[in-house]
């Protein structure tokens, strides 16, 4: 048998402000060692990491707050088995979270620099 391969996708392709997203992890084979460690998330965290079946778990993405980027998902090679005891090949989220949770800014800008009574500036 092949070394178990694992497949990563999003339920969400951009997210903003307070939204998150379901990250499954689907493995082509059986584990029973796959753990909510074995995932990294960058630019977020993983939480409510939980097994549906043998091989379909889910994750809840939240990104990182303030910042406007890309959100990765991955698992390393050799983190869990199969039934063989064979070690997993690498996988990671394709293709990335796009992240824009960066707080509203205004800019407010004046045509003259001091007033006198009765002035006005646009």
């Amino acid at each position: 048998m092949a070394a178990p391969t694992v497949t990563i996708t999003s339920s969400a392709a951009a997210l903003a402000g307070v939204q998150f997203a379901t990250i499954t992890f689907v493995l082509d084979q059986e584990s029973s060692d796959f753990l909510d460690g074995d995932a990294v998330a960058v630019n977020g965290t993983l939480t409510e990491f939980a097994a549906q079946n043998g091989t379909t778990y889910t994750a809840k993405f939240t990104p990182t707050q303030d910042f406007e980027g890309l959100g990765e998902v991955t698992v390393a090679a050799a983190v869990f088995t199969n039934g063989l005891a064979e070690a997993n090949l690498a996988g990671e989220l394709s293709p990335k979270i796009t992240i824009d949770t960066l707080k509203p800014t205004v800019a407010i800008t004046a045509s003259s620099a001091s007033l006198t009574r009765g002035q006005t500036s646009t």
